[in-house]
């Protein structure tokens, strides 16, 4: 069933956790891996993925893994329908992965542009997000714009699903290296000390 208490979003989202069912659901994403894009928004933080409502995947939040509990998100009506699903309205969207990119000037100043991996736990009415539009955790709207609340327009396609936490921790910078000690200066030795001595005098 249709949720009936998804507050309105203050920048719209919501999402969640779990892997799809059949194999033919992966089939039929393939024919809409590619989205045009749409806007971005958010609706909760960190662990908050039932705070508007019961996710619509109907995923046990405590079973998630603790990175999907923070990169999470709702796919927009028009989207979570056309992947298909099931009549109890559960979508074939629910447990996918998508790859989220900020565009160029839909950032906050410096932000580095970067794909961001969410994991798709619920939907987003059609009246809070629009055709290709997807709402986040605003840990996730983050990572994709600088902004954590806003509404910014991004790129996104399905894709598989990170299955070891390497995969979608982002890389850890790499330690400057450090400069190499200046050579510490070397004085005459006793030898030439006492041949200096023996001039003087």
């Amino acid at each position: 069933m249709p949720k009936t208490n998804r507050q309105q979003p203050l920048t719209v989202g919501i999402g969640l956790d779990r892997s799809v069912t059949r194999p033919d659901a992966l089939t039929r994403a393939t024919r809409f891996a590619r989205s045009p894009g749409g806007w971005a928004t958010a609706y909760s933080g960190a662990f908050e993925v039932n705070k508007t409502g019961r996710n619509a995947c109907q995923f046990d939040v405590r079973k998630l893994d603790k990175h999907w509990n923070i990169y999470y998100g709702a796919m927009n009506g028009a989207d979570w329908r056309a992947i298909g699903g099931n009549r109890g309205g559960r979508s074939n969207a629910c447990g996918k992965c998508i790859e989220v990119k900020g565009r160029k000037g839909q950032t906050t100043p410096g932000h580095k542009i970067k794909p961001v991996i969410v994991k798709i736990v619920d939907e987003c009415p059609s009246w809070a997000c629009k055709k290709g539009s997807v709402d986040f955790s605003t840990v996730a709207l983050k990572a994709i714009t600088g902004y954590s609340w806003d509404k910014k327009r991004i790129n996104w396609k399905y894709v598989e699903c990170p299955s070891k936490e390497n995969d979608y921790k982002p890389a850890s910078p790499k330690p400057s290296p450090k400069p190499s000690p200046s050579p510490k200066p070397v004085g005459p030795t006793d030898v030439e000390l006492s041949i200096l001595n023996q001039l003087e005098d």
